[in-house]
């Protein structure tokens, strides 16, 4: 009798669940950019991005975009309403402009063929926040996040945020470490020590009071009483992303046109290390997958 019970009831839970599936999986919509429904729709927006949310028990990670061709790979189950009591963030699909994501491609396998010699544990240790500071900033299809890695492979070759060295670059003999930026108008400089204390720090060598006060006050740092803050992990990989944000359109065009060097110049000031950074881009422009046309990059290094 007990049995006979339990199977009538187990027999109308599955009815109910099948129907239930049935009805989900009509409301879905099929084109990730369609109206937006219950369980997709275009959520606040962070820089200007469609958003997910998704299953925390789904097994993706945090970061990881999943570009608009490969969005079979996300099941119904995995989506959830956007006032859901678990969600874990956003999961950015594509920018405004309909740039393909690649975030998700920027694995550590990846970066550590762009890094040789870059050691392992940097490369998972910081390649996560990197990867968030980008994707805050709507820094996430192939041209900008190539540009991030290049420039971090010429700034900082062992993956980690760290401090500039004297050099004849930027100390003059027989005068102390960083004298040549002491007086650096360009630098917002004014005087000793401004060029030791602004030196440049973190994985885009963030370099100058002026700098150093103008993106401390924009990420909420204050990088101009504490400096060091900018070889901390998670600022110096915003002061990365907030960097090429800020000088967006013209790494862009100069990215558009094919020229490297100066779109290294836009970063520099110059072309100091221009050999490793267009070896870097190439590179991992080789083993990042893109569906929108290609682009020939230069690579005759003018003379410095």
């Amino acid at each position: 009798m007990e049995r006979k019970e339990y199977g009538t009831t187990r027999r109308f839970l599955s009815t109910l669940v099948i129907c239930n599936v049935i009805f989900v999986c009509c409301a879905l919509p099929s084109d990730l950019h369609a109206q937006p429904s219950l369980w997709m729709k275009k959520h606040e927006t962070v820089a200007t991005h469609d958003i997910m949310f998704f299953d925390p028990s789904a097994g993706f990670d945090i970061f990881d975009v999943f570009d608009v061709f490969d969005a079979g790979r996300i099941q119904p189950e995995h989506w959830l309403a956007p006032d859901a009591s678990s969600l874990i963030g956003p999961i950015y699909l594509n920018d405004a402009r309909g740039k393909v994501s690649v975030i998700s491609q920027v694995t550590p396998d990846l970066v550590a063929k762009m890094f040789p010699g870059a050691p392992r544990g940097n490369i998972e240790r910081y390649l996560p926040m990197i990867r968030k500071a980008l994707a805050e900033r709507g820094l996430v299809d192939k041209m900008m996040v190539l540009m991030a890695m290049a420039t971090i492979r010429v700034e900082t070759s062992r993956f980690d945020p760290i401090s500039e060295v004297p050099s004849a670059l930027n100390t003059q003999a027989p005068g102390p470490p960083f004298n040549r930026y002491d007086w650096r108008q360009d630098l917002g400089n004014l005087g000793p020590p401004d060029g030791a204390m602004f030196k440049g720090r973190g994985f885009i060598q963030l370099t100058g009071r002026k700098n150093y006060g103008f993106y401390g006050a924009l990420l909420g740092h204050n990088l101009i009483g504490n400096p060091e803050l900018a070889n901390s992990p998670q600022p110096a990989a915003q002061i990365l992303a907030a960097y090429l944000k800020e000088n967006e359109a013209a790494i862009r065009g100069a990215l558009a046109a094919g020229d490297l060097a100066t779109a290294r110049r836009i970063v520099n000031g110059g072309i100091n290390g221009l050999d490793r950074f267009t070896a870097a881009f190439l590179f991992g422009n080789q083993l990042i997958r893109d569906y929108g046309g290609s682009i020939a990059f230069s690579t005759n290094l003018p003379e410095k």
